[in-house]
């Protein structure tokens, strides 16, 4: 109790950081808050459970990541495709850009 009495006193005085300390950065998550109940048959139950406990998380957080995986396994390819659609704009763009410079050239 002594030390946190000495800790609640520092930093009451202003002097709540030590030589030693130093300021680390941290990620807060947003909470999950929406929970979707799942069926499932005592036996999946028990093999999901059975694979969370090899893997040391719980079963809901496995089936968690497994749908969290899924999503983004479909949202690949659109992302994909996507990408190739932006480079073929900028590639052409690229060539207009090109063509009207060499027209310009021509001129003078």
């Amino acid at each position: 109790m002594a030390d946190i009495d000495k800790a609640v006193e520092r930093i009451e005085q202003g002097d709540a950081w030590g030589k030693r300390d130093e300021v680390i950065q941290i990620e807060v998550k947003r909470p999950l808050d929406k929970v979707i109940p799942i069926r499932l048959s005592a036996d999946k139950w028990e093999e999901l459970r059975q694979e969370a406990r090899e893997m040391g998380i719980g079963p809901t957080t496995l089936a968690r990541m497994w749908i969290l995986e899924h999503l983004r396994k479909q949202r690949t390819p659109f992302l994909e495709e996507k990408a190739k659609a932006q480079e073929e704009i900028i590639s052409r763009y690229q060539q207009i850009i090109k063509e009207e410079f060499a027209k310009k050239k021509e001129k003078v």
